[in-house]
């Protein structure tokens, strides 16, 4: 057994790697590699600069007065109706109070106002307002013969209804609870329209009711066993068309559907495969027109779809009109050359709601344009943001974000275009890259060096960054990749237990574990692999040298790893089933060790859910460190990329103190800069507001932070925390990262162990 597992590893890996180099080496990062020219690559699709798909605001249209987050509109003739909201906190926790449920959390009201205005543009009049509690909102503006409805939803006494509310003149009339009509006990309204025929279609989570113009139920249809509508609107004849995003199990991949629905015999007579994982929002099916059939967004794109050809038109690419997809609210298409876009984001220090025009750019405008490709495996808002703020500050270059998150097979397709040699010129590598860890990427050459161009850079010195930190950054002192921000990613114990020191080997970890009785849980999940799986997250890349092409899982190491595992059982967790809290499983001993993620406002939680007896020993590590750092936003530049300046002058943001200054507070983790740390620190722990020193609004901690039921009141942090955080940074090593490829092998081989009894082994 151990020839065996230890040669499938091995083979594996060196396959893996044979075929990333030799796909890389065909085309020198052109995009023009096997099989490109027929089905070119995302990197190539956007390196050509589809200049047809791209708009611009027009200066010319101005719409203002809508204030708030606008959640629903409606079109009545040249009349244009927007329902948007404002909400206020008016209770939060107590003061005195440093453990909370749930239930005790702060309550707010919002304000719901309806704009009346032009689709031409002016001056939004608020034809009708109301202040809610948390009880009650509502979610949609429908407009029918020329009279306003809404959609209302409540919450009371442990019951969900949504009511159709009508206008009578002066206010929103309940004049039909929707629940009347819904067969499924926990059913939700996704959206309600009205058809040309007068009839009235109820669109649930899960199925469809047709009201006749009595209100009378005429038919009626449910999704898929598992399935569930996720978008609905109507085509350019006025048929229903509804969404639905299905799991292929023959392709192992997700997939949105489009069904046609015959609201007379209650069915749908026709479906199209849009080629897509997932659509992007609520507003993201819209009317047909012209020569499309009916429209679809996807994060990246707007297209019209042709039932005749089953073919999808791009007809808007939001990132080439500099427009951050992820704030868009809604769009109304008024034609091929023109939209208007509902948006929100921040003018100044305030959010705001924006309304704006788009029209179409001539192409000849755009077609110099220097294109910058930056590839994003799972999407990235973070990126959204900056590719939105860098574009616009720039004529002549422009970053195109390629978001593989909205193929029906991420991974699998991004392998495919790094096979054929489309390499983007930016890596996304906060998440992985794929199914390829970071040093994967840098044993096949995938990566620039960077150390060259932080040595060069005016602004940017190695002595700016925490060292331990930033020595994470770096393979045998290069640089492939640069952060703006960290968290320390560590396993979490009783001290009393473990001990206070930090770090451990397998062996000592074995023989810790090996003295408690068998029913105690290890992890939260008392299944083998799903054990194995944590082990292969947090020390996985321990067993691999990508520069040697070899792996140790023949390793005593490993055995230890697998003797451990074997102590759970086959049976899959059942996440529904109740159980205690994990609060309450350590507080009784049932449960050893918690996966952490460390900072200084997160310290307070840990402490609480291990009643102050907290040890951040780490995971196993034939080092005894075995605690990382987790890069939240990380980039790298490829090897091949064309315009490295270029290229160098987006990424290098991360590293500057201007940029991370600034956006520090959108960050998950904690500021990587030094000085920035400082600024980072003063707003966590103020006790008055004000402003930091790069002009950010920081105020006292007034928030919760929560673990499985066990809620703390976050204080403004101390000194000694932030001490105790600091010898954290200075005992972490390494970069916790994950292959999934290389698991995927070790926990299929894994099973021969896991079903035998006694204990045998595959090594």
């Amino acid at each position: 057994m151990k020839k065996r597992f230890k040669n499938v590893i091995s083979v594996a890996l060196a396959t893996t790697l044979a075929l990333g180099v030799v796909g890389c080496g065909q085309t020198g990062g052109t995009g023009s590699g096997s099989g490109a020219g027929q089905n070119p690559g995302k990197s190539s699709e956007a390196k050509a600069n589809n200049a047809d798909c791209t708009f611009e605001i027009d200066d010319n249209f101005n719409l203002e007065g809508i204030d708030g987050y606008t959640l629903s509109f409606a079109i009545d003739g040249d009349d244009l109706y927007v329902l948007a909201s404002t909400w206020e906190e008016i209770a939060s926790l107590g003061d005195s109070e440093e453990i909370a449920t749930i239930d005790d959390a702060g309550n707010y009201t919002t304000t719901f106002k309806i704009y009346k205005t032009s689709l031409s543009g002016g001056k939004a009049e608020v034809v009708y307002e109301k202040e809610c509690t948390d009880d009650e909102y509502f979610t949609k503006v429908l407009v029918n013969d020329g009279k306003l409805a809404m959609l209302k939803s409540t919450y009371k006494d442990e019951t969900s209804k949504t009511y159709l509310c009508e206008y009578n003149g002066t206010d929103f009339e309940e004049t039909l609870d929707l629940s009347e009509y819904s067969s499924i006990p926990d059913y939700y309204v996704s959206d309600l329209i009205y058809n040309d025929k007068g009839q009235m279609i109820i669109v649930y989570d899960t199925e469809i009711k047709v009201l006749d113009v009595n209100k009378k139920e005429i038919s009626s249809v449910k999704a898929d066993e598992g399935g569930y509508f996720d978008a609905s609107s109507v085509d350019k004849d006025g048929n229903i068309v509804v969404c639905s995003s299905i799991y292929d199990e023959e392709k192992e991949e997700d997939r949105t559907i489009v069904r046609k629905f015959d609201s007379g015999k209650g069915e749908f007579t026709e479906e199209y495969d849009l080629n897509v994982s997932y659509l992007s929002g609520n507003e993201c099916l819209f009317a047909g027109s012209g020569d499309y059939d009916f429209f679809y967004r996807t994060k990246s794109s707007l297209f019209g779809y042709k039932y005749k050809d089953k073919s999808s038109t791009k007809l808007v690419e939001f990132a080439a009109s500099d427009i951050n997809a992820d704030e868009v609210t809604g769009i109304i298409l008024l034609n091929e050359n023109e939209f208007i876009c509902f948006s929100y984001g921040y003018s100044g220090d305030e959010e705001t709601a924006f309304v704006e025009k788009y029209k179409k750019v001539d192409p000849s405008e755009v077609a110099n344009q220097k294109i910058v490709t930056l590839a994003s495996v799972y999407g990235n808002h973070q990126l959204n943001q900056m590719v939105s703020e860098y574009n616009k500050s720039h004529e002549d270059v422009k970053i195109r974000l390629i978001d593989y998150s909205e193929e029906s097979n991420p991974e699998e397709k991004f392998s495919a275009d790094i096979a054929a040699g489309d390499i983007p010129d930016i890596f996304d590598t906060s998440y992985g890259v794929g199914n390829m860890s970071t040093d994967q990427c840098i044993a096949m050459g995938l990566f620039e060096d960077l150390a060259p161009y932080v040595e060069k850079d005016p602004d940017i010195s190695k002595e700016d960054f925490f060292p331990t930190a930033y020595d994470a950054l770096l393979r045998d002192g290069k640089q492939y990749f640069v952060a703006s921000s960290f968290e320390v990613h560590t396993l979490l114990a009783k001290a009393s237990e473990v001990g206070e020191d930090m770090g451990w080997t397998f062996q000592e970890m074995r023989d810790y574990i090996e003295t408690k009785p068998e029913d105690v849980k290890i992890f939260y999940s008392t299944n083998k692999k799903d054990m194995l799986d944590d082990f292969m997250y947090s020390c996985g890349m321990e067993f691999i040298d990508w520069d040697k092409g070899e792996c140790y899982f023949d390793s005593q190491e490993f055995k230890d790893i697998l003797e451990i595992c074997n102590r759970g059982t086959n049976e899959e967790m059942d996440y529904e089933e109740e159980t205690e809290t994990t609060y309450d499983e350590i507080k009784n001993g049932n449960l050893l060790f918690v996966n952490g993620y460390i900072t200084p406002a997160s310290i307070q939680v840990h402490k609480k859910l291990f009643d102050n007896d907290l040890s951040v020993k780490g995971y196993p590590d034939k080092d005894t460190k075995g605690t990382y750092f987790s890069f939240t936003d990380s980039l790298a530049m490829s090897s091949t990329c064309e315009d490295k300046d270029a290229a160098w002058d987006f990424i290098r943001q991360l590293m500057t103190e201007e940029y991370c200054g600034k956006h520090y507070q959108e960050n998950y983790g904690v500021p990587l800069r030094q000085d920035v740390f400082e600024a980072y620190i003063e707003s966590i722990s103020c006790t008055e507001a004000s402003k930091d020193k790069y002009g950010n609004d920081i105020m006292p901690q007034d928030a919760s932070m929560g673990y499985d039921g066990l809620e703390v009141k976050i204080e403004p942090v101390s000194d000694a925390d932030v001490n105790e955080f600091k010898t954290y940074i200075d005992n972490a090593s390494g970069v916790w990262e994950y292959d999934a490829k290389i698991t995927e092998i070790v926990e299929e081989e894994a099973q021969a162990c896991y079903y035998s009894e006694p204990r045998y082994y595959i090594y």
